[in-house]
């Protein structure tokens, strides 16, 4: 979708409230998104993880970019373009936030995996906000093709404690027959930090997708998740 489409459609779109039936235990009172800016900081923080995990691929992401140390051999591990003919199929821009990330989002990775190719260790990557009353807008696309195998691990955090800010994420996995991909997701952002974040995946015929996602931070906000199984013998479980 057109970037300028998708900032009209947020725009067009009220802020959600808690007499709206999917908002009701979600109070958005004294947010707003448009109060925080997208402007970049000068580098990508690296506070303490929640993780101690041994990867095949790293990628840092915060204000300033994306910073890929290292990636797994065979497979395409990157940065996101707009390009991309898998990009916001499975996320469209009829929701507010998703609206929003679709009109502003500049860091994205890729994340594919090749027919048949299996992973034994995690590939890891870490997202910061780490600029005080600013925006991080964030995008990944996991493809796994027919019979692939390997995880990927998300980690949520803020610079510091105290860290005001505003944090939209939107993730796309595609899992083709017979592949089994493990996604986890685990968010501690500061207490002070609003994180949103639409997570849509379709899992084909005969693949499995197992999805763990924790909040243990952040001072409001809603993460949707949804599966599509595609196929037959499809399974996810989340």
């Amino acid at each position: 979708v057109p970037r300028a489409e998708a900032l009209a459609r947020y725009r067009a779109i009220p802020l959600p409230t808690k007499s709206d039936e999917h908002w009701r235990f979600t109070d958005l009172a004294g947010f707003d998104p448009d109060a925080f800016t997208a402007a970049g900081g000068p580098d990508i923080a690296a506070p303490a993880t929640m993780l101690e995990i041994d990867a095949s691929g790293v990628a840092s992401v915060g204000e300033a970019g994306i910073t890929i140390e290292h990636a797994p051999d065979g497979i395409r591990f990157e940065l996101l373009t707009d390009d991309h003919p898998l990009l916001g199929t499975l996320l469209g821009h009829t929701e507010k936030f998703a609206a929003h990330n679709a009109a502003m989002w500049e860091h994205g990775l890729l994340v594919h995996v090749p027919k048949g190719v299996g992973i034994e260790k995690p590939i890891y990557v870490r997202i910061v906000n780490a600029v005080e009353g600013g925006s991080l807008f964030w995008r990944l696309l996991i493809v796994a093709e027919a019979q692939s195998r390997f995880t990927v691990v998300e980690e949520y955090a803020s610079a510091v404690p105290e860290l005001s800010g505003y944090s939209n994420a939107a993730v796309e996995i595609v899992v083709e027959e017979g592949a089994k991909v493990e996604y986890v997701s685990v968010q501690n952002f500061s207490q002070s930090t609003w994180h949103f974040a639409s997570h849509h995946a379709t899992v084909g015929r005969d693949a499995e997708l197992d999805w763990v996602a924790g909040g243990f931070g952040s001072g409001g906000g809603k993460v949707w998740i949804q599966n599509d199984l595609a196929g037959q013998g499809a399974t996810s479980r989340v």
